[in-house]
Parts: structure tokens; C-alpha cells; sequence
């Protein structure tokens, strides 16, 4: 199975008028939004599932990744931002296959940089820095999570969970 997942730190800034395109649009009871260096700023993460925008895990909308034990998967994470967001997956080590959509020798990594993308998630002509790997999931079954390993930006929502069935 192939999976597509995606990150961002999205901006979300009423006062300036600023929302950007990929956010979902938030539930009432919901507070996703946060200061942070004098922007109002939202940590997601989406996936193809996910056609309305992207969530911080805290929110209703954020999807579990449901996988079957001992399946074989590939995917791939995107990055909108230009940091290089700190990949990384509990339990799995990953079998890196491509950078940016182009093959590279493969090899494992526990945490990766997903390269840089620029722009806006929602801009035209934007680019985005991505990872393909495969997993096994093996070892393991049960609850367990991917995010990013800036530490801050896993704090502040930027993970997912994994519940691997047997």
C-alpha cells in the first residue's frame, strides 16, 4: 500500500488577514492556533485522506494511520516549509527509496530530514521536499506514532498516530 502524508507549519493570523490555503477548517471547540515568534501559527500534518486541509493531532480531523501487522508499505512525506522537518517513526526503521521524487541508492534511517519545500502549501508554483520509504510493520502491534523530531514542533502537534492490527 502507498501512503502520501504531509507537513507544514502553517500560518494562521486573523489579524493580518493570513490563512493559508491548506488548513482545514477548524472544528468548533477546537484551538489549534498558537503564537509563535510573533505570528499566529498552526503545527499540522494531513494526509491524502484529508481533501479538506491539514490539523494538528489534537483535532478531531487528524486520521489515524490504520495498518495491517506484517504489511509491506510504502510512503511518501511531503514538506511545504523550508525547514528541513526531522522525520521520524516509532518502532520502524525506514528504507529510503527517494528524495524529491528522484531514486536514490536506498538505504535505513530511523529520523530523516524531509528536504525544504517553498512557498505557501497553497500558493501556485510551490514546491515541495519529500521522502519515499518502505516499512514492514513486523514487530510490533498497536498504538505508536510518526512526527517531527524538532522537538518543538512534535510539542506543538506536528505527529500522527500509527495502530498497527494484527
Amino acid at each position: 500500500m502507498q501512503r502520501v502524508l504531509r507537513l507544514a507549519v502553517l500560518a494562521d493570523d486573523e489579524d493580518k488577514g493570513v490563512r493559508d490555503p491548506a488548513l482545514a477548517p477548524m472544528p468548533a471547540g477546537e484551538s489549534w492556533v498558537l503564537k509563535v515568534g510573533g505570528n499566529r501559527s498552526v503545527f499540522a500534518v494531513g494526509t491524502e485522506a484529508m481533501p479538506l486541509g491539514m490539523s494538528p493531532i489534537h483535532s478531531s480531523l487528524t486520521p489515524v494511520q490504520t495498518v495491517p501487522f506484517n504489511a509491506v508499505e510504502e510512503w511518501t512525506v511531503y514538506n511545504y516549509n523550508g525547514y528541513p522537518h526531522p522525520f521520524h517513526i516509532h518502532v520502524n526503521d525506514c528504507y529510503v527509496v527517494r528524495v524529491n521524487g528522484a531514486p536514490v541508492t536506498p538505504f535505513w534511517a530511523d529520523t530523516l530530514p524531509v528536504p525544504p519545500g517553498t512557498g505557501s502549501s497553497g500558493a501556485a508554483g510551490v514546491t515541495k521536499g519529500s521522502i519515499t520509504f518502505r516499512m514492514r510493520f513486523a514487530d510490533f502491534h498497536g498504538k505508536f506514532v510518526w512526527h517531527c523530531h524538532a522537538l518543538d514542533h512534535e510539542d506543538l502537534g506536528m505527529m500522527q498516530i500509527v495502530d498497527v492490527r494484527p
